[in-house]
């Protein structure tokens, strides 16, 4: 896979976290429980993410 802002191959790897991972629309909310807004982004295990070390990018299907 090739990062998509500088189109160099990206590293495969895996999101690894102690709290819920998830998406939110609100900065700096630190919470155990999704708004209505949130979405969880580790379902069954731990999300596959493709890593770009020059971009500092992580791009992840959820």
């Amino acid at each position: 896979m090739t990062c998509p802002t500088c189109g160099k191959e990206i590293e495969p790897g895996w999101i690894y976290c102690r709290a819920p991972l998830l998406w939110s629309p609100k900065q700096g909310k630190a919470t155990l429980f999704l708004g209505k807004e949130d979405v969880s982004l580790v379902k069954g295990g731990f999300p596959a993410a493709f890593l770009c070390r020059d971009c500092r990018k992580v791009v992840a299907n959820y």
